[in-house]
C-alpha cells in the first residue's frame, strides 16, 4: 500500500521579522519558464483534436423513454 509522506507546514508567527537574502525579490518576480511540449505555437489545442459527433442518451428502463438525451454532441 502506498503511504504519502506527511509534509510539515510552516507556522506563521505574528510580529517576527522575516529574514530574506538580497536578490530574492527579483528571482520571485522572474517566475518559472516552461518549454512548450504538448501543443504547437499559434494553434489552439482544441484544433489539434479529432472530434466526433455523437448522441448522448441515458435510457430510463424503469418508466420507459429517456432520462437524458442530447443529440449531435461533439466529443
Amino acid at each position: 500500500m502506498f503511504h504519502r509522506p506527511v509534509r510539515k507546514t510552516a507556522e506563521k508567527k505574528e510580529g517576527l521579522p522575516v529574514a530574506t537574502r538580497e536578490g530574492d525579490v527579483e528571482v520571485i518576480r522572474e517566475g518559472l519558464t516552461f518549454e512548450r511540449y504538448f501543443t504547437t505555437e499559434g494553434t489552439h489545442p482544441f484544433d489539434e483534436v479529432e472530434w466526433q459527433v455523437r448522441d448522448a442518451v441515458i435510457p430510463n428502463y424503469k418508466e420507459g423513454g429517456n432520462a437524458f438525451e442530447q443529440r449531435d454532441v461533439e466529443f
